[in-house]
């Protein structure tokens, strides 16, 4: 709509005004604004959209609305008049000398699309499938049935209803499936039908939710319905619900929108900036962004010459592509991408559609013959050969060692997988020969792998039963080419198991396969050029020269899309610039204002996109998917600075006086024998800096002069040098900037730098790190995270996305322990280029602990007598990271493992500790049952401490449902009693804690901890904004009142009225209303209903109060026992009943443990299975269901 064609504006401009005019008209004469602007300038539509904006952002459609009334009744569409006027006035905006018409920039929220789409039973909302709970109500999200989407489907684990409907290694034995719906007497939704009558229960909505799913309360009214899903869909469990996009392209819907983007735009407009604040997010989006720009490029490659490939085989045809290129290929992108075609063309090869590795629609391949003269014809094969040939083309059972020609790696037996260029994703499959073998094993090594066609077959097992073992082999051994029939479309190659044995795999002829690239119209090689597109990353883990090259060509136009973390927030000239994307919703307005600003700067039009991408999984995302205007007009806190502030000039004293002294703890030893000489001079030199805003001369020779032998200890036991230890211990200023950072290298380049990287780490320790060291460190450094990040994001064995690239952490990385336990930590990691792409924690099966040890000095205080908060000046938060397995041992009694790359080092622990300040709350957990009370109150106090005390988001860190460790002193004894403690105390209470994230010490949570409870203190401005929030349209709470960005992690619980009521409370402003713990399910013993079942002539009976229900057991023994206990149970529950007694017979003493344990037995057959989860089912009616041997009474 916003078209910018001189001749179409000017007829646009026309049909708005009803002016005819010329392109002289746009000219500005004697300073005059043209006759076009100032027409459009007092159109009444216009001037009533400019009052509309002045009060804030409009949606389209609130724009539409501001133009009918000023449209004659008849006078067309709205919409395409309202896109007609924005479109005048970027056009005649382009003219203005001075002021334009309308400065506007659009703003977009667009949403990710992952999994499944999901449904809230509660509230009705549908999800993608990243989410796993309701950031609205907090309940837990179920797949929607592919049949009805106004259902869902769960899983029955015992008592409650799982969202994950596959196999998890936490279910019992036997789960089974249902249906979920809403009870259509409770909804007022007319959509809503009633589920079928029969094997249909309905339960309490009310229960509370987890990750997991819900606990299910039977209720005869109850809003939640479920049926039962017959066991024969279980085998095809994705055909009950409803994908969303494929897990293997995750990413695909944001390339497709970058692609749209850019190729929308002239080739001098094309630039488009991302940005996004996940590091490894953004390395992984650049790297999957080139690949997919690449294959893009070869894709266009093979278009524009699909004539001549035709008349090729496969083998002929990608070398006369191959040919071409380097011909056409002149620009420095182009030659570096055209070494990357073979390898692409082996992977594309590679991708089998069975295994969904090749989601085209579209095939790149088909399968024929070759067209010379006495090669067999497809016609010419018997049915069989047929299935057989067609099979291997399916496999992509491909003979590769053609590619030998362009990459060695293909061929060779031990050959190494291909390293290099633009590729990135499924690098492993350029070098895979993936073939078909008749016996029961067929993988060796990285390279082959293969498809049994034997006995044993799986994937292919309808074809072994439909024509036999015998004959499938018989039809391949006919098909192969022995050296002497060039006609037949097979060949074998024996792949060698160990240096006395080898097994033959079976491979398609590569002439059998011609190319199928799509025809789009290109006409010459400059058309692909045109449309090549071309991607780079700009973030701290990218070199500072790297970083201004790359800004450079994106200046220029050489780069089409960048993609920044806020390393290009602020400071940094881009240029003119159209269009922002952002992936992810930034943490707060203030950062989304800064990075859409970028758009729209310098350009004559006045006009700017802004796209926010946001993600399935993230709360914080969700939300303002949902509310874009709070995001786009959001309050903007503004930051506190107070230049008397004592705390923040001290540090500056400090950093003044001892600037030339922390170099090394050499330097510093000098500095304590010499400070009786030194100081004076230092006074007056930080008197004369300071003024009278502080006594610096009497601070310098007092209280700093005698702490100079303390920070001496301190120095001289320090794991860092004197300059480190003085910024952990918040000595000198920081400006919240980290100086803890876990560094990964690149151990690669290392090596061919020769550094030694064990001696610089005993270097870097202890504290005589020099400025050479840090020079090389810079150089090889890939990436780094902060300490809470490092120990799950960095853990030896992941592979991570960093610099562009991906990494795997090596387990030789030199490591040190960590005080108090058998814990690895690492100043820096080694880093190995990966195959593919990172792991995501994937690569082994871990456990993540955190805990807090208090400051033994911590003040303390009991808030109403229900919440405890303790203020620590400095507490101990340790992160830990677990692995399985025994860990090497540490030779020579040394602190530095040289373990070989790529050996498992199993049960290894991870973790580091951080000192900081902090405050902790604690609950009685029986009190505060409901999580939305803790997590309500604590999510509004994290934000009402940052507005009232001018925070950023990253200040402070929030930690909920933290275990407090006391570590005890003494024996063993004491140690154990203590232990036990601490689990007790755990159980009863609820602990979070609100800690300063950089250490630094501007976070002020002393003055927090003394004012929490006054007029001007937290709580306080939490009450007043819950009461009354600024946002009319706040209902369950927004982020003004109530959420933070630290606490969108727990959305789905957060709660304004709960917050209200427990921060009210604590202020004597209302009563409380507490959430207690549930009792326990009533037990079988206590007047349950008696079923007595047995099994005689023939017929399984149960009885009850002299009722009788019998079922015949021709079909089977075990279904008639399950199938009288379902009609059983059912036929007896009447309106309150709790608890349900099965009396077994003596003669079926087996099924006692069956009814208890909930399993059918492991030898039951599938029409058991169904008939015992229907029983189970059925059996939800009750509390508590226990079977008893009738002996036992």
């Amino acid at each position: 709509a916003l078209s910018f064609d001189l001749e179409d504006g000017l007829k646009n401009l026309s049909r708005l005004t009803g002016r005819s005019y010329i392109e002289e008209d746009l000219d500005a004469e004697n300073g005059l604004r043209p006759m076009p602007l100032i027409d459009l300038a007092e159109n009444a539509f216009v001037n009533a959209l400019t009052q509309r904006l002045w009060d804030g952002p409009l949606t389209f459609s609130e724009v539409v609305d501001v133009l009918r009334p000023h449209l004659p009744d008849g006078h067309g569409d709205p919409v395409h008049i309202a896109k007609a006027y924005l479109s005048a006035i970027t056009f005649v905006n382009q003219f203005a000398q001075g002021e334009v018409i309308l400065d506007f920039r659009i703003h977009l929220f667009l949403k990710n699309l992952e999994g499944h789409l999901q449904l809230c039973v509660r509230c009705r909302r549908y999800h993608s499938g990243g989410q796993e709970m309701c950031s609205e109500c907090g309940w837990p999200l179920f797949k929607v049935n592919r049949t009805n989407i106004r259902e869902a489907v769960g899983k029955v684990a015992h008592r409650e209803l799982r969202r994950e409907i596959k196999a998890e290694p936490d279910d019992p034995q036997f789960t089974y499936l249902t249906r979920i719906t809403v009870n259509p007497e409770r909804d007022s939704d007319a959509s809503i039908t009633a589920l079928p009558t029969g094997d249909c229960l309905s339960f309490d909505e009310s229960a509370p939710g987890s990750n997991q799913g819900v606990s299910l309360r039977h209720a005869d009214s109850g809003a939640l319905m479920l049926q039962l899903i017959p066991r024969s869909s279980y085998e095809h469990l994705n055909d009950l619900v409803i994908p969303l996009v494929s897990a293997r392209k995750d990413h695909q819907y944001l390339a497709n929108l970058i692609e749209t983007f850019l190729r929308a735009q002239p080739k001098t407009d094309r630039k488009l900036l991302g940005f996004i604040d996940n590091r490894e997010a953004a390395s992984r989006y650049v790297s999957l962004m080139g690949d997919e720009f690449a294959s893009q490029y070869f894709e266009d490659v093979l278009s524009l010459y699909k004539t001549e490939l035709s008349m090729r085989d496969l083998p002929s045809a990608l070398e006369f592509v191959a040919d071409q290129l380097n011909v056409e290929a002149s620009s420095v992108e182009e030659q570096a991408l055209i070494r990357d075609f073979p390898a692409w063309a082996s992977r594309a090869l590679s991708r089998s559609p069975r295994k969904g590795q090749d989601s085209r629609t579209v095939p790149l391949f088909m399968l024929e013959p070759p067209s010379e003269a006495g090669h067999t014809a497809l016609t010419e094969l018997s049915e069989l050969q047929r299935e057989v040939v067609e099979l291997f083309f399916d496999e992509r059972a491909v003979d590769k060692r053609f590619f030998g020609r362009w990459i060695p790696e293909i061929i060779g037996e031990e050959g190494s997988r291909w390293k290099g260029g633009a590729l990135r994703a499924q690098r492993y499959l350029i070098g895979r020969h993936h073939g078909v073998h008749l016996g029961s094993a067929g993988d060796y090594g990285k390279q082959f792998s293969a498809i049994s066609l034997g006995e044993q077959a799986r994937a292919h097992r309808k074809l072994i039963d439909q024509h036999g073992t015998e004959n499938v082999h018989k039809a391949i051994h006919s098909l192969v080419d022995d050296g002497t029939s060039p006609q037949l479309p097979l060949v074998s190659h024996a792949i060698k198991v160990d240096t006395s044995e080898s097994i033959v795999h079976y491979y398609l002829k590569p002439t059998w396969i011609r190319l199928t690239p799509l025809d789009k119209g290109f006409s010459n090689y400059g058309d692909v050029r045109e449309r090549l597109l071309k991607g780079a990353l700009h973030s701290s883990d990218v070199l500072d020269n790297v970083k201004t090259q790359e800004e450079g060509r994106f200046q220029e136009g050489r780069l089409d899309f960048l993609i920044a973390t806020p390393t290009l927030e602020m400071g940094v000239d881009i240029g003119q610039l159209k269009n922002v994307l952002l992936i992810g919703v930034p943490p707060l307005p203030s950062n989304y204002a800064q990075r859409a600003g970028r758009a729209g700067r310098g350009r004559k039009d006045h006009y700017a996109l802004i796209v926010t991408f946001c993600s399935a999984t993230s709360n914080h995302d969700q939300y303002y998917f949902d509310r874009p205007r709070e995001m786009v007009a959001g309050y903007i806190s503004p930051p506190s600075f107070d230049p008397t502030n004592s705390a923040v000039i001290t540090k500056h004293v400090h950093a003044l006086v001892l600037r030339n002294w922390v170099e090394n703890t050499e330097a510093f030893r000098a500095l304590s024998a010499r400070a009786d000489e030194i100081f004076p001079s230092m006074a007056s030199e930080a008197h004369a800096v300071f003024g009278d805003i502080f006594n610096a001369n009497e601070y310098v020779l007092g209280p700093l002069r005698k702490m100079i032998q303390t920070l001496q200890r301190k120095v001289e036991h320090a794991r860092f040098g004197p300059l480190r230890l003085f910024y952990d211990t918040n000595m000198f200023p920081d400006y919240g900037f980290r100086r803890d950072e876990v560094v990964v290298i690149d151990k690669k380049k290392a090596d061919d730098e020769r550094v030694d990287l064990v001696e610089a780490s005993r270097r870097y320790r202890e504290g005589v790190f020099d400025y050479k060291d840090r020079k090389d460190f810079d150089l090889l450094r890939v990436s780094g995270r902060d300490p809470e990040q490092a120990y799950y994001r960095l853990f030896p064995g992941e592979t991570v996305s960093m610099a562009g690239d991906e990494f795997t952490i090596g387990m030789d990385s030199p490591f040190y322990k960590v005080v108090g336990g058998d814990a690895r930590g690492y100043d820096f990691l080694y880093g190995y280029r990966a195959d593919d792409l990172s792991t995501g924690g994937r690569a082994r099966q871990h456990q993540r602990d955190v805990w807090l040890t208090p400051d033994p000095k911590a003040a303390s205080k009991e808030i109403a007598g229900i919440v405890g908060v303790t203020h620590h000046q400095q507490c101990k938060i340790s992160f830990r990271m677990f692995s399985k397995g025994e860990a090497p041992e540490n030779t020579g009694g040394e602190d530095i493992s040289r373990i070989e790359a790529g050996i498992d080092s199993e049960n290894l622990t991870m973790g580091y500790d951080l000192e900081r300040e902090a405050i902790s709350i604690s609950f009685p957990r029986p009190i505060f049952a409901d999580n939305r009370l803790a997590v309500s109150f604590l999510s509004a106090l994290d934000r009402a401490i940052k507005d009232t005390y001018g925070l950023d988001e990253g200040d402070l860190r929030l930690i909920i449902d933290i275990p407090i460790k006391v570590p005890a002193e003494g024996n063993d004894m004491d140690t154990a009693v203590a232990a036990a403690n601490m689990a007790a105390s755990d159980a009863r209470t609820i602990h979070a804690v609100l800690y300063d994230a950089s250490g630094n010490g501007n976070a002020p949570l002393k003055r927090v901890f003394s004012e929490l409870t006054t007029e001007v203190g937290a709580l306080r401005r939490a009450f007043d904004r819950l009461t009354c929030c600024p946002n009319e349209d706040c209902l369950r709470g927004c982020y003004l009142c109530t959420r933070s960005y630290s606490s969108h992690f727990y959305a789905g619980d957060v709660d304004r009225s709960a917050a209200r009521m427990v921060v009210g409370y604590l202020l004597g402003e209302n009563a409380f209303e507490p959430a207690l713990a549930s009792p326990p399910n009533i037990s079988a013993g206590s007047a349950p209903v008696v079923l007595e079942i047995s099994l005689k002539d023939g017929m399984a009976t149960v009885t009850s109060s002299g009722d009788s229900i019998a079922v015949d057991t021709s079909l089977g023994q075990n279904d008639a026992l399950f199938a009288a206990l379902a009609e059983g149970s059912e036929a007896v529950y009447e309106d309150g009943c709790q608890g349900l007694r099965v009396i077994v017979a003596p003669s079926i003493p087996y099924l006692t443990k069956l009814i208890n344990e909930r399993q059918p037995g492991k030898k039951a057959k599938q029409q058991e299975k169904a008939a015992f989860e229907r029983t189970l089912f059925k059996f939800l009616r009750y509390a508590s269901v226990r079977a008893v041997d009738h002996a036992s009474l």
